[in-house]
């Protein structure tokens, strides 16, 4: 199942055109002073989902972070009784992706996800479906050699993940990996965001911080291709680092790390030159 959780008192959607509403749920949190009237628009949205699929719940009183409340004890509600439903919250407040950190990390299936755009649920679900028969695939494609019961099926798994590399090389120009990959970096370094402190979490949040515009034309493969690559970068760069066990994750994206990371490039580099300086800095 599928569920949308709205906070309404910092985004007012007026439609969900591209939302299919079989299967989908529909959780409208209303503060004080949005309960007196709603948009005919959005009136007309909600009822053609299921009667039973559509959820109003009103604060009682005012008070500072209220409604997060409210919306995150519904939320936890729903992980308990659907572990494995697609979440999304509508909401521009980031203090809600702590939570939602913790949520995907306990409840194994879970993918929850905050957004701050409507026009971004079409893409942020259709990013998660997938077949039963595509992740058997996907699953075939990934795992390691420890996990297969066999050689032979070891050798056509490696065969297929080299096929399926090379193929994406091709598909995903590296033009917008880079692209991707500055505006993710705006976001981590320049705006502060949320720092997730695993790689999928992480993985989750950065799409959100890519345009649609950018990234309508590529599949769910091919988007997670390109995410991948863009961590890699992060990698690559020092700005993000693995623990030993390949789980947790630390940050040099401040100003500090960042001056460090600098300072060992160019100690590095031995640069004899100011212009030879200036292109390592």
């Amino acid at each position: 199942m599928k569920h949308i959780l709205i906070d309404y008192e910092n985004i007012q959607p007026k439609s969900f055109d591209n939302v299919e509403v079989d299967k989908c749920y529909v959780w409208l949190f209303l503060g004080i002073n949005q309960q007196k009237s709603l948009p005919l628009e959005l009136v007309e949205n909600l009822l053609r989902f299921d009667n039973e699929n559509v959820h109003i719940i009103k604060m009682q009183h005012a008070g500072k972070n209220a409604l997060d409340f409210y919306l995150s004890f519904y939320l936890g509600k729903i992980s308990e009784i659907e572990p494995s439903a697609d979440v999304c919250i509508l909401a521009r407040d980031s203090g809600y992706d702590i939570l939602v950190e913790h949520l995907n990390s306990a409840y194994d299936g879970m993918n929850i996800m905050r957004l701050e755009n409507a026009n971004q649920l079409t893409v942020a679900y259709e990013s998660n479906i997938e077949s039963a028969s595509d992740i058997k695939k996907s699953q075939l494609v990934i795992e390691d050699s420890h996990h297969v019961l066999c050689d032979d099926v070891t050798s056509v798994a490696m065969d297929n993940k080299k096929s399926l590399a090379q193929s994406l090389e091709e598909s995903v120009p590296k033009s917008v990996i880079h692209e991707c990959y500055v505006l993710v970096f705006d976001s981590i370094v320049n705006r502060k965001v949320f720092l997730p402190s695993y790689k999928s979490n992480l993985l989750y949040s950065i799409k959100k911080y890519v345009p649609v515009t950018v990234l309508k034309r590529f599949n769910s493969t091919e988007q997670d291709y390109i995410f991948e690559q863009v961590f890699g970068k992060f990698i690559k760069a020092g700005l993000i680092r693995l623990d030993e066990n390949g789980e947790k994750l630390s940050y040099k994206v401040d100003s500090q790390g960042i001056l460090d990371l600098v300072t060992d490039q160019v100690l590095r580099s031995k640069a004899k030159e100011i212009d030879g300086l200036n292109n390592v800095i």
